[in-house]
């Protein structure tokens, strides 16, 4: 018994140091090294383009930069984007660290005080777009409008191997013996049209999990998932909310989202079809249309 544990534990080893190598590997265009800032002792991976009032657009869970591939451009028309890789996430650095709701909304406050910005808007994905919340709840004066691509919280429903993740031993086990492959398999849960999952697009959610402090940074986000501060203070949010939801989300059910959208006091809702859990990715040309319809409705409203 013990000869076999012995075997299954220098496989798992085995196969985890070459998912490493090929990681290794992978050149991505969307890097740029003279890109890297340091916020508080961190290397932080952000792209800065266009002119403007300050947006930042924070990605969801082990997403990137590359994530806002078809939104970047478009967006910096009219405003100074900051496309970031949050903190434990793309080609920032991963520390060692509790990675809770709370950690990245005072990530989020640490970027504008880097660059000086009194008040920014938001553009928020998923998990980002719960953090950008938590933020919003906690520094209200230093957010002008948020718009939220189906965001974290209020409730959403696991997959599987979150789940399997969120258990001690288990979940490293699960990091040990995984691969491209099951990457491949979660972004195929989050998108209603498969023909947008490319070579790039998993490479880019592949190859950090595989940098340095990338298997902590993943495990400790899911074991601190604890959106609970933003679902019970929903109400208390003092700016302009639209919220993008894809009729085919498989992680966040309508039923969270229109709560969502009924407590926040002034808050849009619009859902678009034949749309998965990213509308921001699948649907991007109809999204940033509407995003920025709802930007200039504000603007309009503050002159």
């Amino acid at each position: 018994m013990m000869k076999l544990i012995i075997i299954i534990v220098l496989l798992m080893a085995i196969n985890y140091l070459y998912q490493r190598r090929l990681a290794k590997k992978i050149k991505l265009s969307w890097y740029n090294k003279e890109n890297i800032i340091n916020v508080n002792g961190n290397n932080i991976h952000i792209r800065v383009q266009g002119q403007g009032k300050p947006l930042f657009l924070i990605h969801g869970s082990q997403m990137n930069i590359h994530d806002w591939r078809n939104n970047i451009d478009y967006f910096s028309k009219f405003y100074t984007v900051y496309a970031v890789d949050m903190i434990g996430s793309g080609f920032s650095d991963k520390p060692k660290v509790k990675y809770s709701p709370k950690f990245y909304a005072d990530f989020i406050l640490q970027l504008l005080d880097y660059y000086n910005i009194e008040k920014a808007s938001f553009i928020g994905s998923s998990w980002g777009g719960g953090h950008v919340l938590y933020f919003s709840l906690l520094n209200p004066e230093r957010v002008d409008a948020m718009v939220m691509s189906s965001p974290s919280g209020y409730s959403h429903k696991e997959t599987l191997l979150e789940k399997l993740l969120k258990v001690n031993i288990l979940g490293e086990i699960i990091m040990l013996i995984g691969n491209r492959s099951i990457v491949k398999n979660e972004l195929e849960f989050m998108f209603s049209s498969k023909d947008i999952i490319s070579k790039t697009l998993i490479d880019s959610v592949f190859k950090p999990i595989y940098m340095k402090g990338g298997m902590h940074a993943v495990l400790s986000a899911y074991r601190n998932d604890d959106f609970s501060f933003v679902k019970n203070n929903l109400e208390k949010i003092n700016c302009p909310v639209l919220i993008i939801w894809g009729e085919d989300d498989s992680v966040h059910p309508k039923a969270a989202i229109k709560k969502m959208n009924d407590k926040i006091p002034n808050c849009t809702f619009i859902t678009l079809e034949n749309t998965g859990h990213l509308p921001h990715e699948e649907q991007a040309t109809v999204f940033n249309k509407i995003t920025m319809d709802f930007f200039r409705i504000r603007e309009t409203k503050l002159k």
